[in-house]
């Protein structure tokens, strides 16, 4: 297939100054979906502070421009790293390191800060950092406030282009599954991410963090409740159902809707999310896998009955503890993981009664059928707590009804009996005069 070929790209110059206000006031844009989520430690980007500083190269930004409201948004799809350093640095929030004089002090860029309103992730960085001590001279100050970014800028590109031109900047750079699964432009890719995004809370208890991770686990909890319980979705089914053009039904959403709430209630719960995590626990060995996410997620889709989220809490924990007898520990998301765990989940719902009553329906014997009336089928309603339980079709036997008894009663509710024969009162049948 001939590959497209899109309009040329523009260049201009932009200061980290305008820039951060663009930021701002929205007219640039940091997340788009298939932006990667903020992975550069502060040393890293306390480098690049200190490449601005001393002159050293920085490569260009990448930008597709968009209309929105009539006007221009300018959409990262490559440098989203760097300008998160450059904005941090000017909000106080990351400090330069200047080892100039043989030791290394930490730099912030100004006592008094004339500052823009943070986002929830610099409102926690603010909370945890200590306040600034040292700042940097009027020349840094100068050279960085001078310096100025070089910007590429697509015009009049898809939505499509935009992924195809990330997909190839990142050739070379380290990227995981999680994140190029995420980077799909897909209906269910879409759905995923809105999901990840109105439930970023359950990023907290997982065993792998962040955005990308949490994007990966839901796409699996979704084609796992879509394919049903004996099938196990690999690595490789995934991927192809991400990038499938198939959109996903709204029952499917709304089910992957209600368990992705349970969890989340459960995760923000101070007392309840022990049962994921252990409070004050650093190492990710405590927090929730993947084979655990997938399975609590599909039992909860597969209760039918109310139950408390104290309750789910607690089935949690039992899965776990099967998990870590059955699996010693060593629980994988793999097939042989998922079908022993469907062992659990299947008994769990029958024990704890959280399915439907299913109605299997039993004939009358033959023996007694003549005693009915002819157009009707003999049931008796057995309830069973089986989902697997199928209702049979019941039809009536194929013989010939037997004759009405004698004592049968006609509409008016009086005896009658055969032509020439005697009422039950033992009087002969007489002319109405």
């Amino acid at each position: 297939m001939t590959p497209k070929r899109l309009p040329a790209p523009r260049t201009r110059m932009l200061s980290v100054h305008r820039i951060k206000d663009m930021i701002s006031k929205g007219e640039i844009q940091l997340d788009a979906p298939y932006q990667r989520e903020i992975i550069w430690e502060s040393n890293k980007m306390s480098e690049l502070i200190d490449s601005i500083i001393n002159n050293y190269y920085i490569p260009p930004l990448l930008f597709a421009v968009r209309y929105i409201k009539g006007q221009p948004v300018r959409i990262v799809i490559d440098g989203k790293q760097r300008l998160t350093s450059a904005r941090r640095f000017l909000k106080n929030l990351l400090p330069y390191t200047d080892s100039s004089s043989g030791k290394s002090v930490e730099k912030y860029y100004i006592e008094r800060l004339d500052q823009d309103a943070d986002d929830d992730t610099e409102q926690l960085l603010r909370k945890r950092q200590k306040k600034p001590e040292h700042f940097i001279s009027n020349q840094e100050f100068d050279i960085f406030n001078k310096f100025e970014f070089v910007c590429v800028e697509y015009m009049d590109i898809t939505e499509d282009d935009e992924f195809e031109i990330f997909s190839r900047v990142q050739l070379g750079v380290a990227i995981t599954s999680a994140e190029k699964l995420k980077a799909t432009n897909s209906k269910i890719a879409e759905h995923c991410r809105q999901l990840a995004d109105e439930n970023h809370e359950i990023s907290s208890v997982l065993q792998r963090k962040g955005h990308a991770a949490l994007f990966q686990l839901i796409a699996h909890l979704m084609l796992t409740i879509k394919n049903g319980t004996e099938t196990f979705a690999s690595g490789k089914a995934l991927q192809d159902y991400v990038h499938s053009n198939e959109t996903p039904s709204t029952d499917l959403i709304d089910k992957v809707e209600y368990v992705l709430s349970v969890i989340k209630s459960i995760a923000i719960d101070n007392q309840l999310r022990a049962v994921f995590i252990k409070p004050g626990a650093i190492s990710s060995k405590n927090a929730v896998k993947a084979i655990e996410f997938i399975m609590f997620g599909t039992f909860i889709s597969l209760v039918e009955r109310t139950r408390s989220i104290r309750n789910y809490s607690k089935d949690f924990a039992e899965l776990r503890e099967y998990l870590i007898d059955v699996r010693e520990g060593k629980a994988y998301l793999g097939k042989e993981s998922f079908l022993e765990s469907m062992n659990w989940v299947n008994q769990r719902l029958e024990k704890e009664n959280l399915v439907s009553a299913h109605v299997s329906i039993q004939a009358i014997p033959d023996d007694d059928f003549d005693e009915l009336k002819e157009e009707d089928i003999a049931t008796i309603p057995t309830y069973h707590n089986n989902e697997h339980i199928r209702v049979p079709q019941v039809t009536a036997p194929e013989k010939t009804p037997a004759k009405r008894r004698r004592d049968d009663r006609n509409g008016t509710g009086v005896a009658v009996a055969k032509r020439g024969g005697k009422l039950p009162s033992g009087s002969s049948r007489g002319r109405v005069a």
